[in-house]
Protein backbone atom coordinates (compact mmCIF):
# COMPACT_ATOMS: atom_id res chain seq x y z
CA UNK A 1 0.00 0.00 0.00
CA UNK A 2 1.20 3.46 -0.86
CA UNK A 3 -0.15 6.90 -0.14
CA UNK A 4 -1.43 9.01 -3.01
CA UNK A 5 1.63 11.25 -2.63
CA UNK A 6 4.06 8.31 -2.71
CA UNK A 7 2.36 6.75 -5.72
CA UNK A 8 2.29 10.09 -7.58
CA UNK A 9 6.03 10.59 -7.02
CA UNK A 10 6.74 7.04 -8.18
CA UNK A 11 4.88 7.46 -11.48
CA UNK A 12 5.91 11.08 -12.05
CA UNK A 13 2.39 12.53 -11.83
CA UNK A 14 0.79 15.08 -9.54
CA UNK A 15 -1.16 14.06 -6.46
CA UNK A 16 -4.23 15.61 -8.07
CA UNK A 17 -3.81 13.47 -11.21
CA UNK A 18 -3.67 10.32 -9.06
CA UNK A 19 -6.73 11.43 -7.08
CA UNK A 20 -8.56 11.91 -10.40
CA UNK A 21 -7.66 8.33 -11.39
CA UNK A 22 -9.11 7.13 -8.07
CA UNK A 23 -12.30 9.14 -8.63
CA UNK A 24 -12.63 7.71 -12.15
CA UNK A 25 -12.26 4.17 -10.77
CA UNK A 26 -8.96 3.47 -12.54
CA UNK A 27 -7.04 2.71 -9.35
CA UNK A 28 -7.88 0.45 -6.45
CA UNK A 29 -7.75 2.69 -3.40
CA UNK A 30 -9.34 3.02 -0.01
CA UNK A 31 -9.30 5.43 2.88
CA UNK A 32 -7.30 4.30 5.88
CA UNK A 33 -7.46 6.64 8.85
CA UNK A 34 -8.68 9.47 6.64
CA UNK A 35 -5.85 9.05 4.09
CA UNK A 36 -6.28 7.49 0.65
CA UNK A 37 -3.94 4.56 -0.02
CA UNK A 38 -3.34 2.93 -3.39
CA UNK A 39 -3.91 -0.80 -3.52
CA UNK A 40 -3.01 -1.14 -7.21
CA UNK A 41 -4.32 -0.61 -10.71
CA UNK A 42 -7.64 -2.18 -11.58
CA UNK A 43 -7.73 -4.93 -14.17
CA UNK A 44 -9.21 -3.90 -17.52
CA UNK A 45 -12.57 -5.57 -16.89
CA UNK A 46 -13.00 -4.20 -13.35
CA UNK A 47 -15.40 -1.35 -12.58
Amino acid sequence: MKSVTEYAAEIGKSRQAVQKQINMGKLNAKKVGGVWVILGKKADGDK
